[in-house]
C-alpha cells in the first residue's frame, strides 16, 4: 500500500511536473513575446527620439525663420510708417504747390486787369494832355478869336 502511494504520489509529481513544465514553456513563450515587444517598443523609442530630435530641431529652424520673419515684418512696417509719413509731406507740399498755384494764377489775372487799366489810364493820359494842350491853347485861341471878331468889327 505504501509502494502504491508512492507510485500515486510520483504519478502526481510526474504529472505536476508535467504541468509545472508546460507553464514554465508557456511562461517562457510568453516571455519571448514580452521580449520581443520590448525590443520593439525599444526601437519604436528610439525611433521615436530620433524623430523627436529631428522634429526640435526643424521647430528650432521655423523658430529661427519666424524670428528673421518678425524682423523683416519690423523692417518693412518701419519702412512703410517712413513711407506714409513721406507720402503725407508729399501730399502737403502737393497741396501747398496747388495752393500756390491757384494764388499765382489769381495774382496774374490781377496784373492782366491792372496791366490792362493802366494801358487804358496811359491812352486816357495821352489823350489828357492832348486836351490839356488844346486846353492850355484856349486862352490863346480866345484871344485869337476877340482878336479876329474885333478885325472883323474893324472892318466892317
Amino acid at each position: 500500500m505504501r509502494i502504491r502511494r508512492l507510485e500515486e504520489k510520483e504519478a502526481e509529481q510526474v504529472e505536476s511536473n508535467k504541468q509545472l513544465k508546460l507553464k514554465i514553456d508557456q511562461l517562457q513563450k510568453h516571455l519571448e513575446e514580452k521580449d520581443n515587444l520590448i525590443t520593439q517598443a525599444n526601437q519604436t523609442a528610439a525611433c521615436l527620439k530620433d524623430e523627436q530630435r529631428d522634429l526640435k530641431q526643424q521647430l528650432q529652424t521655423q523658430q529661427c525663420k519666424v524670428n528673421t520673419l518678425n524682423l523683416d515684418k519690423d523692417s518693412l512696417q518701419d519702412q512703410l510708417d517712413h513711407l506714409r509719413k513721406k507720402f503725407q509731406e508729399a501730399s502737403q507740399r502737393l497741396q501747398n504747390v496747388q495752393a500756390s498755384e491757384t494764388s499765382n494764377e489769381e495774382g496774374l489775372l490781377k496784373i492782366r486787369e491792372l496791366e490792362r487799366r493802366l494801358a487804358m489810364q496811359e491812352q486816357d493820359s495821352l489823350i489828357v494832355r492832348n486836351m490839356k494842350g488844346e486846353v492850355a491853347r484856349v486862352p490863346e485861341l480866345e484871344r485869337e478869336l476877340k482878336r479876329l471878331r474885333e478885325d472883323n468889327a474893324y472892318l466892317r
